[in-house]
């Protein structure tokens, strides 16, 4: 089925809905969404607090990459590639974010951190290119340790603006921690130590949750989970103290390995049973008796967790990237209550059905409750790859194209079409959706178009008059909700090309030459001016000039004050001097004037000296300003002068 759908200027727009609100999912219906490809390799990921921004670490590029979760697509541009090498070629291991989004660290093998400022992320609107580079500094750790664990914290005490990091050195058997306000690190990294004794333990998993860090570690007494936080109000680097401790009663032959945490809610965490393929829950608001809860099998070797908090039926969903010598699988589980408790068998996805490709899965991350997308990433055949995979509604097929008929008693072409299919989550059906222009990620607001209901599968086509969008990029924005209350999105760009404004200007004549100036215009997709000039007045049109004439070329930049001069004119000819406006589609527009060269008189040429004045022409192919020349010339008006004065004196 099909619907077309006008939206013409001045229609009447419904109201703003809130984008997000409550919203239902049962695990059947998580689908995965298409690949995004994403640079050589994918080592770990994390998403932006506001889900715009999936972050990936590239081991193998040593670099940190981003996909625009706005239009699932990779961030492009000349600085979109953070390279994250210390300048020494040093392999980067792990990623976590800043509370606030703002700031990406990196353990690397050095025993650094690299501190990435995500700041001039925030501006850009899908499709534009990152091209301001990133800040990126480095801070010193634990030379020569490998920090292969990383998590953050925010701060409990009065100055929000710190983050503590945690980096773990499994191979060091060490646990560090530093304070950092943005990219800078305050004091020095510190050795996490009890007992005045630095700790000897095998960090095994990091997560960072709700104002607590958890570490999930080993000693030769066994497995343990540690509660930590921290405070800016006490000394120069702030401290960590330990919240809570509990051993983890791990049968022989069992190796947990990972850990993950809800940072909204914090009242629980999840580890992973690597040997046996299961998931444990762990209720983390009882300070210093840290409880496990129930465990759930997922039939495969887990590399990577991620929490979803209230993304199934409000409860949490786990997520698990597993991995085999066939394929890679994500598991999904329903963690509910304080205890906490796994209900419902755990959804178990191959991911090989990923648009064929068979990936070894590596990492997986969760976005917020109200966004509800994991991704996954994966390497296949030399290549990364991040799959989204969520309850929401897909988008799929958007296009748009310029141009569509209206009969208004007559023929009238105009705006674009914008077209996409709509599909409900398996447990969904009606789903409605509003379109809207230019906003920012979250805030939408410009709305174009919108529609109540659509079947689910249906093919939508939105007609949108060319008056509601800018010149040049249109951001259109779909947001598709299902019977659920459950949210998808896509975005494409549509190009507005219309022919530029005619661009005024002023001509002024001089001795064998004619001055042309204007001020260059703000025009967006402005490519260049050109100027002609001809002595016939039946040319009227720029195709003409542009076969048969050469022009002056000009590409200024915008406000620009431009001067140019056309030289060897023949004085007391009438010339017709054009000025077109191009654009980069090749649309062209025309303005003209008129002039006749003929000699000026400047200050220096009527005196012949520099300074001085003199109204006199050249008389006699004499020099302008010769003083026996102007004598003869003023001569008679002398006499006639002489002659006045002379009579009132006889009077």
């Amino acid at each position: 089925m099909r619907i077309f759908i006008l939206v013409m200027a001045g229609a009447a727009l419904a109201a703003l809905s809130a984008p997000w609100g409550a919203a239902r999912a049962d695990l059947n219906d998580y689908a995965f969404l298409p690949p995004v490809l994403a640079g050589d390799s994918v080592t770990d990921l994390a998403v932006t607090p506001d889900n715009r921004y999936v972050l990936l670490l590239d081991r193998a590029a040593k670099s940190l990459r981003f996909v625009d979760t706005w239009n699932f697509a990779l961030l492009a541009g000349s600085t979109a590639a953070v390279k994250v090498d210390a300048g020494t070629g040093t392999v980067p291991l792990c990623l976590a974010l800043s509370p606030d989004g703002q700031t990406a660290y990196v353990g690397l093998a050095s025993g650094q951190a690299a501190a990435v400022d995500l700041t001039g992320l925030a501006s850009l609107l899908p499709f534009h290119r990152l091209t301001a580079a990133l800040t990126v500094k480095y801070s010193d750790v634990a030379a020569g340790s490998a920090l292969d664990h990383i998590a953050t914290v925010p701060n409990v005490g009065a100055d929000s603006g710190y983050t503590y990091v945690f980096f773990g050195a499994s191979a060091q058997n060490r646990l560090y921690y530093a304070r950092f306000k943005g990219t800078a690190i305050t004091g020095t990294a510190t050795t996490w130590a009890e007992g005045g004794t630095p700790l000897v333990h095998t960090p095994l998993g990091l997560a960072g949750g709700y104002k607590t860090m958890f570490e999930v570690y080993s000693t030769a007494g066994g497995v343990y989970l540690k509660a930590i936080t921290c405070n800016d109000a006490q000394g120069a680097n702030g401290v960590c103290g330990t919240a809570g401790t509990t051993p983890v009663l791990a049968a022989p032959g069992q190796a947990f390995f990972g850990l993950a945490a809800d940072p909204k809610a914090g009242a629980f965490a999840v580890t992973a049973d690597w040997t046996e393929g299961s998931l444990w829950g762990i209720n983390t608001t009882l300070p210093g008796a840290l409880l496990f809860g129930s465990s759930v099998a997922i039939a495969s070797q887990p590399v990577d967790l991620a929490v979803l908090g209230a993304g199934l039926n409000q409860n949490a969903a786990v997520f698990a990237a597993g991995d085999s010598p066939a394929a890679g699988t994500l598991a999904v589980a329903e963690l509910t209550g304080s205890t906490p408790e796994f209900v419902n068998p755990p959804l178990v996805l191959d991911a090989g059905v990923l648009a064929g490709l068979t990936l070894s899965v590596t990492s997986v991350a969760a976005s917020s409750s109200l966004d509800r997308y994991a991704y996954v990433g994966g390497n296949y055949a030399g290549a990364a790859y991040v799959a989204p995979f969520t309850a929401n509604p897909l988008i799929d097929g958007l296009t748009v194209i310029e141009g569509f008929t209206v009969d208004l008693g007559f023929t009238v072409t105009d705006g674009y079409t914008v077209s996409f299919t709509v599909f409900a989550a398996p447990g969904g059906s009606n789903v409605s959706y509003d379109i809207y222009k230019d906003t920012t990620f979250g805030a939408w607001s410009a709305k174009v178009a919108s529609a109540a209901s659509v079947a689910e599968g249906t093919t939508v086509e939105v007609r949108i008059s060319a008056a509601l969008l800018a010149e040049c990029e249109n951001v259109l924005t779909v947001i598709a909700q299902d019977s659920s209350s459950r949210k998808g999105r896509m975005a494409i760009l549509a190009n507005k090309d219309t022919t530029p404004p005619a661009q005024s200007f002023s001509l002024d004549f001089g001795d064998h030459k004619l001055l042309v100036s204007f001020t260059a215009s703000g025009l967006c997709d402005l490519a260049a001016y050109e100027i002609y000039y001809t002595t016939d007045p039946a040319v009227l049109d720029y195709d003409t000039l542009s076969a048969h004439y050469t022009p002056i070329t000009i590409s200024p930049a915008a406000g620009d004050a431009i001067q140019e001069t056309i030289k060897g004119l023949t004085n007391g000819i009438k010339y017709f001097v054009y000025v077109a406006a191009i654009d980069t589609g090749g649309k062209a527009s025309l303005s003209r004037k008129s002039a006749m060269p003929q000699p000026t008189l400047t200050l220096t040429q009527l005196t012949g000296e520099k300074g001085g004045a003199n109204c006199l022409p050249s008389l006699g192919g004499k020099r302008r300003g010769d003083p026996w020349s102007m004598a003869w010339f003023l001569a008679p008006l002398l006499a006639v002068g002489s002659f006045k004065l002379l009579r009132r004196w006889k009077r």
